[in-house]
């Protein structure tokens, strides 16, 4: 029963995204019966268990150490037919920050660049602003996305656009016809297999953080998370799992 608990809550969590944002992690008892796990850095609950919760709130100073527990990476996407094969990271930001604007400029056909960006909030735009060295207020977007595969049916739906969204989920659905290319990032091919040999560069950790030193359940969700146990759901999800 506990492993189970534990499985169902860890593929709650990361299918999610809760997982990338957590700053605390607790376990306590609402009566005589209810029993929640607690974890703060975002609004979510999710229901995953009859008479268990997980719950998150916002409490962002609470952060104290940050544990590892699989890598995502993301990647430059263009439509299938798009001739362009390769974009250097300024050229990159030349076309998001309206120095590009036509796709004749990087060696593609004579067509307007149609700029998608994540809405903020995003970690997908937090780690693309950091890798470029960005702001967000530099980008010059024509249309702003949510999820990774609203992203990638914008860019599938029009051949000139570019966009930038979560290596497993765009590998996985160029894979299955979906029409989209996945670009280099210095000269690294984006793959799953590159971000988990850590070839790939622009790619991330995906993090549970802890106030303190957790123990009893806690203890048990982070040393569950970290196994090979869930290395099925971390795949399931389009993410890499660690290595140990």
């Amino acid at each position: 029963m506990k492993k189970a608990l534990l499985r169902t809550a860890f593929l709650s969590l990361l299918a999610t995204g809760t997982l990338l944002s957590c700053s605390n992690l607790s376990c306590s008892k609402s009566d005589g019966s209810d029993r929640k796990v607690i974890l703060t850095g975002s609004s979510t609950v999710v229901d995953f268990l009859p008479k268990v919760k997980i719950e998150i709130v916002v409490e962002d100073a609470l952060v104290e150490r940050a544990i590892a527990i699989a890598r995502d990476g993301i990647c430059v996407i263009v439509h299938r037919k798009n001739p362009v094969k390769t974009l250097s990271d300024e050229q990159v930001i030349a076309i998001y920050t309206g120095g590009i604007e036509n796709w004749k400029q990087v060696g593609g056909a004579d067509a307007p660049i149609t700029v998608v960006n994540k809405a903020e909030g995003r970690a997908t735009l937090d780690l693309f602003l950091h890798y470029f060295a960005l702001k967000n207020s530099d980008i010059h977007p024509d249309v702003v996305i949510g999820d990774n595969e609203q992203g990638i049916k914008t860019v599938a739906g029009n051949p000139d656009a570019i966009g930038y969204v979560s290596i497993g989920t765009a590998e996985y659905d160029a894979t299955n016809g979906v029409p989209i290319k996945l670009l280099p990032v210095n000269g690294v091919a984006a793959t799953l297999n590159n971000v988990g040999n850590g070839s790939f560069p622009l790619s991330r950790p995906l993090n549970l953080v802890t106030k303190s030193e957790p123990t009893g359940l806690a203890r048990d969700f982070i040393e569950f998370a970290r196994s090979k146990q869930v290395h099925d759901i971390v795949k399931e999800q389009y993410f890499v799992p660690l290595a140990k």
